[in-house]
């Protein structure tokens, strides 16, 4: 299960402090073929918790993790373009998951 998007995209989550942790597996959609690059990046409350880095179709999936949401406003899954241009660049999040306090 999981969410896709393309680059450059947001996505915000409202958290209200009510939850500890943030999980999800992220990596380019199969469909490109191999192609597309995009930058994965979860923001709380404005601020960089995780960055996957330049991901391009060819990278294995990776977990994003963010540890501590004590006090967390919201949540905001950006993806940004890897630096060529957004043709292709079809990102997925899966299997998000959010622990309560």
């Amino acid at each position: 299960n999981g969410i896709g998007a393309h680059a450059v995209s947001f996505i915000e989550c409202p958290l209200d402090g009510q939850f500890k942790a943030f999980e999800v597996t992220v990596g380019i959609d199969g469909q490109t073929e191999g192609r597309g690059s995009v930058v994965f990046r979860v923001l709380v409350d404005g601020k960089e918790k995780a960055n996957s880095g330049i991901v391009n179709g060819f990278t294995k999936p990776l977990t994003l993790k963010v540890d501590d949401l004590t006090g967390a406003r919201r949540l905001i899954l950006s993806v940004m373009d890897g630096g060529d241009g957004n043709n292709h660049d079809l990102a997925d999040w899966v299997d998000g998951k959010l622990f309560l306090k």
